[in-house]
């Protein structure tokens, strides 16, 4: 995560890895990534998967990015708690988003496009590929090809990919 957090940086964001959220002093869960630029928050849960080629395989993988999801779920649900220590971590303090934009990231191809618990899952060659393409904000080519991004039912705006038909 560490070189993924060198290329955000690099595209012009504040970014950190290894964030723990922690709650009255208890571990919650940890975010592998956080990155911000242009309003936007960047939550990103990591996930190493075997490079499926049986059933089982995809099995597996699977159970570990349904647990990706569980803790991107846990971020934002905490997100509000941890804010302020976040962006200071992030050298950003009294900012604010606009949008928060949750993914899972994960080094196989073969679940890029799939969604688990809701959050887009993409691979570290395209997340890199999004990175330099600098044109536009990346979020919106993660985006890009959608009718629009689903709104949650918070006071900030949280964007993701439509459900395709791949979806979990």
């Amino acid at each position: 995560m560490k070189n993924l957090q060198d290329e955000f940086v690099e595209a012009g964001f504040q970014a950190l890895t290894d964030f723990t959220i922690r709650i009255n002093g208890q571990e919650v869960t940890d975010l592998d990534l956080a990155a911000f630029k242009d309003e936007t928050l960047f939550l990103a849960q990591a996930k190493i998967v075997i490079e499926p080629d049986s059933l089982y395989d995809i099995w597996k993988a699977e159970g570990k990015l349904s647990r990706a999801a569980a803790q991107l779920d846990k971020c934002l649900q905490h997100l509000e708690a941890v804010r302020e220590a976040l962006f200071e971590q992030l050298g950003i303090k009294g900012t604010r988003e606009k949008r928060v934009v949750p993914f899972i990231v994960t080094n196989s191809r073969h679940f890029t496009e799939r969604r688990f618990g809701g959050y887009p899952v993409v691979d570290v060659p395209y997340v890199q590929f999004l990175l330099g393409a600098r044109a536009v904000p990346w979020w919106e080519r993660l985006l890009e090809g959608s009718a629009a991004a689903r709104a949650r039912s918070t006071s900030r705006e949280v964007a993701q990919l439509p459900k395709s038909s791949k979806s979990c």
